[in-house]
């Protein structure tokens, strides 16, 4: 009997776990004060995208991991490349890497409201210090794995640096890329929307808080499906892209 396929076990988990959820709360072996049935949370996030409420707490969010997310992988990617030139450099720097996300970096979150206002710009710079690392790591792995036979035949074929690097660097380090790419997307979420429950106007962060503080329990748990939803969602299409690419480079 053939083993199923991953994906397909991580959706059965998934429908499982909401199933017994769905049963726990609904024969109220769990207060529905401390949780509510998943069916329920549904219900209530679709009546708060119907009357409005959330779009404008997505947009926000939205528009914020956006640059966070881009920053972090720009500025990700061109550290690797300037840490992969200087070995020196690395040697010393690679110990910060290991140990980074041991570094509380929400404390960082008043100093820059005290220093760019109470606006977007917080936000956006703890989201992007939240991806760079994992970015910058995938960078420096996938330069390390890159077969030096490749950069032989360009050296052989004359191809100069910047054409090499677009035609046979980049393609061959994007299926390692892929894993600093998932990781940093994930780490820039968690960046803004944990970002929003310390101080915002708005925000599904700021809606999760929001709720919790008035005791509303079933739109708290709405918007924190929205935002697994979104997770999974993401990682999904990132996971399908990443197997493309792994299936290219076998062949």
């Amino acid at each position: 009997m053939k083993p199923l396929p991953p994906r397909l076990v991580a959706v059965l988990f998934g429908l499982t776990a909401f199933g017994l959820l769905e049963l726990a709360t609904r024969m109220q072996w769990v207060d529905r004060y401390v949780i509510v049935p998943p069916t329920e949370m549904a219900g209530v996030l679709w009546s708060l995208f119907l009357s409005g409420e959330a779009y404008a707490a997505v947009t926000k969010t939205g528009r914020v991991l956006t640059i966070a997310f881009t920053m972090s992988l720009l500025l990700g990617f061109a550290s690797g490349l300037i840490t992969h030139r200087l070995p020196r450099f690395r040697r010393a720097i690679e110990p910060v890497f290991t140990s980074y996300y041991a570094v509380p970096i929400f404390v960082f979150y008043p100093v820059f409201i005290v220093m760019f206002g109470l606006n977007d710009i917080p936000l956006v710079l703890v989201g992007a210090l939240f991806g760079i690392i994992a970015m910058t790591v995938a960078t420096l792995n996938a330069l390390d794995r890159i077969p030096a036979v490749y950069l032989k035949a360009a050296q052989v074929m004359r191809i100069g640096r910047a054409s090499a690097l677009l035609r046979v660097v980049l393609p061959a380090m994007l299926p390692h890329l892929m894993i600093g790419l998932k990781l940093s997307i994930t780490y820039s979420l968690i960046g803004v929307v944990a970002g929003e429950f310390i101080l915002a106007t708005e925000g599904v962060g700021f809606r999760i808080a929001y709720a919790y503080n008035n005791f509303e329990t079933p739109k708290m748990y709405a918007y924190m499906l929205l935002v697994l939803i979104f997770a999974v969602a993401v990682n999904s299409v990132l996971l399908t892209i990443e197997s493309r690419l792994a299936g290219r480079v076998m062949r």
